[in-house]
C-alpha cells in the first residue's frame, strides 16, 4: 500500500484547470476495473455450472463459458500488462481506442462537434464526435463514476470555450 500513496499524490499534483474551474488530473488511468473482470469470470463460472447441472446443453454451456473466460482473461491482461491512460492537455485529449483500447487517438478540443453519454447494458460510454471520427470513453476503464462525470463536464466546457475563442 505504500506504493499507492505516491501515485495518488502525483496524480493530484499534476492537474488541469478548465474554464469552469473544474480540476482533473492530467493523466487519468484508463484500465478495466476489477469488478468488470470479476463479472465476466462469474458469468463464465455460472454458465459452466449450468451445463454441469444440465440446465443447458453441456457443449453450449462449455462454449459460452470459454467465451466469457476469454473476455475476463483479455480484460485482466489489459489491466495488468497493457496499461493505458487518458491524457488531458490544454488543447487536446489523448484517448486509448481500438481493440482493447490499445491505440492512442489524439483529439483536439476545437475539432469536437458533440459529446454525449450512451448507455450500453450496465455501462455508460462518453461518445466524442469529431468531423473525422467518433471516440468512446467507457466507464469500466475509468477509476470511478465521479471521474466519468467530471470528464464529461470537462469535455463539454472545453468545447464551449474553444467555440467562444473562434
Amino acid at each position: 500500500m505504500a506504493k499507492l500513496a505516491p501515485l495518488a499524490a502525483d496524480r493530484e499534483a499534476v492537474t488541469l484547470r478548465s474554464k469552469s474551474d473544474m480540476t482533473l488530473p492530467h493523466n487519468i488511468p484508463y484500465n478495466p476495473r476489477l469488478e468488470a473482470i470479476a463479472l465476466f469470470f462469474g458469468i463464465a463460472t455460472i454458465t459452466l455450472a449450468a451445463g454441469a447441472l444440465s440446465l443447458f446443453p453441456p457443449r453450449l454451456a462449455f462454449l459460452a463459458s470459454a467465451v466469457f473466460l476469454s473476455f475476463a482473461s483479455l480484460l485482466f491482461l489489459r489491466r495488468m500488462v497493457w496499461r493505458r491512460q487518458l491524457v488531458l492537455s490544454d488543447d487536446s485529449i489523448t484517448v486509448p481506442s481500438g481493440f482493447l483500447r490499445l491505440r492512442p487517438a489524439d483529439i483536439r478540443y476545437e475539432h469536437i462537434i458533440r459529446v454525449w453519454i450512451h448507455r450500453v447494458l450496465v455501462t455508460s460510454v462518453i461518445c466524442v464526435k469529431t468531423p473525422n471520427c467518433k471516440v468512446e470513453i467507457q466507464d469500466i476503464y475509468l477509476p470511478d463514476a465521479a471521474t466519468f462525470h467530471n470528464l464529461k463536464r470537462f469535455l463539454e466546457s472545453a468545447i464551449q470555450s474553444s467555440r467562444k475563442a473562434n
